[in-house]
This record gives C-alpha cells, sequence and structure tokens, in this order.
C-alpha cells in the first residue's frame, strides 16, 4: 500500500510545476504570480488550434469558460451571473464610478484607505467623485471605526482593497461590511491581493463588489480580472458602455431587446480568449489545491519571514497582529521590510538569484504556495550579509 504524501511533499509537488521556481527564490506574488506549467499549457493548445485551424467555434469556447465562472460563485458566493470579465481593475473601478453616476445614486463621495493602489481610487477621482481617506491603524476594528466615522448622507461608497499593496494589511471586511449594509452605503472591493489565496464570502461580508485583477495571486495572465457585483447594486446601475456580447443577440442583428442581466453585461465583445483561458487554467489549479490549503501555507510562510526578520534584527514596515489565524487578523501573505537602500537591495538580491519588490520604500516579500521555509531563510542570510556592509 503506497503511503499518502506527506506535506512537505506536497508543496515540493507544486513547486515542481513552476519552472521560474526551478531557477530562483521567487517571492515577488505581490507584483506578479508566475505560470504555472498547466496554465501555459491551456494557452498553448487553444493557439495551436487557432493557429492550424483557424477559426474556432466561438460558443464552444464560451461555454467551456462557464464552468470557471460558477465555480468562482460556489468558493466566493453569489451566483455566477454575478460575476463578469473585463480588461484590469482601472477599467472595472471606472465602470463603477460612471454607472453609479448615471444610475439612481447622485452622491458624489468616496471613503478610502490612505496609501491605497492606484487602480482603486484614481478612476473616482477622474469621474469627479471626492474622495475621503481613513490612515491604517495597528488594529482592524479601529480602522473599521474610523471609515465608518468618514461616512455621510454623500457617501456613494466605501471604496477598498482587501490587502495593502505596500504592506500587506488586511482589512477585516465583515463587521465593516454589515454596518454599511445597514447604512445603505455599497462596499467595493479591491481584492486583487487576496483571491485565491485567502477564503471569504461576498454575500456573508457582505461586499457589493469586489474587483480582482489575475495576473498576481491567481497566476494568469496580465490584462484581464474579474467583476462581481451583486443584484441589488446592479439594480441601481446603468452600465456606461455596451456592445453586441452585452445581449443575448446569436443572430448578431443588433436586437438589444434582451441584455444579460447578470454583471457579464460588461463583456462587451471578442473576448481575450488567452487571457480567459488562462483565467480558468490557474483557478481550476486553485480549486484542486483549496482556498483553505492556500491560506494556511501563505499566512504560515509569511510568519516565517516575521520570525526571521525577528532573529535577525530587521525592523517591520507592516503592521502586524499576534494571530494570523484569526478572522479578524490584518496579517497577510505580504510582509514588508525596513532596510538600507531597498532598491538596491532589490537590484543586489536579484544577482543572487531572489526576486523580491520595493514599494514605498521599504523591502516587500510576498510567498505563495509554492515557495518554502528554505527559501526565506536563504533570503535572510543574504539579507544580513549585505546590511552588516
Amino acid at each position: 500500500m503506497s503511503k499518502e504524501p506527506s506535506h512537505f511533499s506536497r508543496w515540493q509537488q507544486e513547486k515542481a510545476a513552476f519552472p521560474v521556481a526551478q531557477k530562483s527564490i521567487y517571492l515577488a506574488n505581490s507584483a506578479t504570480t508566475p505560470l504555472r506549467r498547466e496554465v501555459f499549457d491551456a494557452m498553448q493548445f487553444y493557439l495551436s488550434e487557432l493557429t492550424e485551424k483557424g477559426e474556432l467555434p466561438w460558443g464552444e469556447v464560451l461555454a467551456s469558460l462557464e464552468p470557471t465562472r460558477t465555480s468562482i460563485a460556489k468558493s466566493y458566493g453569489g451566483q455566477g451571473d454575478d460575476y463578469g470579465f473585463g480588461a484590469n481593475t482601472s477599467h472595472n473601478m471606472n465602470l463603477l464610478a460612471l454607472a453609479m453616476k448615471t444610475g439612481s445614486s447622485k452622491k458624489n463621495a468616496i471613503v478610502s484607505l490612505e496609501g491605497e493602489f492606484p487602480s482603486t481610487v484614481t478612476p473616482w477621482k477622474y469621474q469627479g467623485y471626492h474622495i475621503r481617506t481613513s490612515p491604517l491603524l495597528p488594529s482592524g476594528e479601529q480602522t473599521v471605526d474610523r471609515i465608518l466615522s468618514l461616512c455621510s448622507e454623500e457617501t456613494a461608497a466605501v471604496v477598498v482593497s482587501h490587502v495593502q499593496f505596500a504592506n500587506g494589511y488586511r482589512l477585516p471586511l465583515k463587521r465593516l461590511g454589515q454596518t454599511l449594509k445597514e447604512k445603505k452605503i455599497p462596499l467595493i472591493v479591491n481584492a486583487t491581493q487576496s483571491f485565491s489565496c485567502f477564503s471569504f464570502n461576498v454575500e456573508q461580508l457582505p461586499i457589493s463588489a469586489m474587483t480582482v485583477s489575475s495576473h498576481k495571486w491567481l497566476g494568469a495572465l496580465y490584462g484581464c480580472s474579474l467583476l462581481y457585483v451583486n443584484p441589488e447594486l446592479r439594480a441601481s446601475l446603468r452600465w456606461p458602455m455596451a456592445g453586441h456580447m452585452s445581449f443575448n443577440d446569436p443572430t448578431f442583428s443588433g436586437d438589444m431587446s434582451h441584455p444579460h442581466a447578470g454583471t457579464r453585461f460588461i463583456e462587451l465583445g471578442t473576448p481575450p480568449f488567452p487571457q480567459w483561458i488562462a483565467f480558468s487554467a490557474a483557478w481550476e489549479q486553485v480549486q484542486r489545491i483549496g482556498l483553505t490549503s492556500i491560506e494556511e501555507r501563505v499566512l504560515s510562510l509569511s510568519n516565517h519571514v516575521v520570525s526571521l526578520a525577528a532573529k535577525n534584527n530587521f525592523t517591520l514596515s507592516s503592521l502586524r497582529d499576534q494571530d494570523s489565524f484569526h478572522p479578524d487578523s490584518i496579517n497577510s501573505a505580504i510582509v514588508a521590510l525596513k532596510v538600507s537602500r531597498p532598491k538596491e537591495t532589490v537590484v543586489a538580491l536579484k544577482k543572487k538569484g531572489v526576486v523580491v519588490t520595493e514599494r514605498r520604500g521599504a523591502l516587500r516579500i510576498a510567498p505563495h504556495y509554492f515557495n518554502d521555509e528554505e527559501e526565506i531563510e536563504k533570503l535572510f542570510f543574504y539579507l544580513s550579509n549585505m546590511q552588516s556592509c
């Protein structure tokens, strides 16, 4: 009888699917997660078919992607029709900002967080919304209180990232979402830094709208995103753009009498099939491994980063709490360190085969499930030697 694979061998097997992990210590997943072989193979098959056969049956390709939409809804809540594929988070946020302006809401302010990633707030600024920002505070509860204190009758929405890109602060969304629902203020979340590595339910929190870019923790391609909008918010919106795929018009007659009721209305025209296929293939791997397993793995590895930082006398730039596995923990897979000359340190580490990033003057370390403790120990060995020079 064969033995069940050990915990260690399981993650080593996952690591073997990432070519980049055979060549370097890759800890820059908050910037871009590399492709697994399975994702590359799925795209290569599609491109080979297109090369050898020319036009492919659109309907069949689109139908093959529908299980992904349904599976995401099963994992994150809502229905398949609540999810639509888009280009990127900036595009999705612009769509929401415009749709809320042309819909039933005439409010002109949003509440967000200081230091947000530009794609979260820039679209709203550009579309004429007034932005009120809250600082990040040592506990998620304190930050939620501050956000709520900034809301008023003019607040169209609270627009925040689930996980902050620069320092990894994970905002506890449940109390925020429930209180905002009572106030009838939509909660709009950029979940790019948490989708596919953290488990949550958009209906239970609740979240009104969520956008995700696929090239980060999911490990798919640039130029693809997912947008969730719940039925309640959709009912108050008027989408600012439409295309032939926004309607049920199989004969291409231009008939606009049967619009898609769900968020897929935003899928205007010719789909970027390679991006969608990559998304689907990457999500299939997430489902195979399990969201809970991935969450436990990345939190365990980020805890190891924090432990070695303390052991080697490095100061965190991230705010962290004591229990990463508590439901309201502000910890994520991202850890930011204060180092001297961070940009130069990134370059020096890359020469050693270690890939990290610099954000807002700190060294950003972002391990994924295919990384391991030994890689993190090598990172700190190099870092300690560099900082002592």
